[in-house]
């Protein structure tokens, strides 16, 4: 959880397309490895999902393809939600802004 959180507060600091894209790839690739790293996978997306880049995220499956025998169906589905609430929150948060 504090490597996510970390790289979630670089990502705000940086405020950079590239480097969010980078740091989003190099976290699925380490969750690719590491299924518990998966969890925080929809808390890095967030970020992403202000950039026009927003289709980066679908690499996320990637590793929950890989893991996919590894979590129970309720696991999944709570997974899916969540990434559903992160998409509808970042969507709330563009429009308060414009």
């Amino acid at each position: 959880m504090a490597v996510a959180l970390a790289i979630t507060g670089l990502l705000e600091y940086f405020n950079n397309e590239k480097i969010a894209i980078l740091i989003f790839i190099a976290y699925t690739i380490l969750s690719a490895f590491l299924p518990q790293f998966v969890f925080f996978l929809p808390l890095i997306s967030y970020d992403l999902l202000r950039t026009k880049n927003q289709m980066v995220t679908l690499l996320a499956l990637i590793p929950y393809a890989l893991h996919f025998n590894e979590f129970t169906p309720g696991t999944i589905w709570v997974l899916i939600v969540i990434y559903i609430m992160v998409y509808l929150l970042k969507i709330r948060a563009v429009k308060k802004i414009n």
